[in-house]
């Protein structure tokens, strides 16, 4: 993976880290980014994996827990009432735990 996106992914982790110490009343601008990185994240990785025009099973579950925090985040951000912090902070820890594998990977 370049490192662009894994930047995207840090980048990502870095706003939710941000909000889940803070707990800003105005929290759009950070989720919309957080959003917007790690779908850039999502995207480079189906790049990648078409570039290698195959499967593999790490990339493939990866991309799986890409897809779930990127849903995780966007619920967390349009609750019925408040912010759902724990969906936030399960997403950044999912998404550390990519990043971790991503920059394992590329060693």
């Amino acid at each position: 993976m370049k490192q662009d996106t894994l930047g995207h992914c840090r980048e990502a982790v870095a706003k939710l880290d941000y909000l889940l110490r803070n707990h800003p009343a105005e929290t759009a601008e950070e989720l919309t980014d957080a959003v917007r990185c790690t779908v850039a994240l999502r995207d480079r990785m189906i790049e990648r994996r078409r570039a290698i025009d195959g499967r593999s099973d790490g990339q493939d579950r990866r991309l799986r827990q890409v897809n779930s925090i990127v849903s995780a985040i966007v619920a967390g951000e349009f609750p019925l009432m408040g912010i759902r912090w724990k969906r936030i902070e399960g997403a950044r820890d999912l998404l550390k735990q990519v990043l971790v594998e991503e920059e394992t990977d590329q060693s």
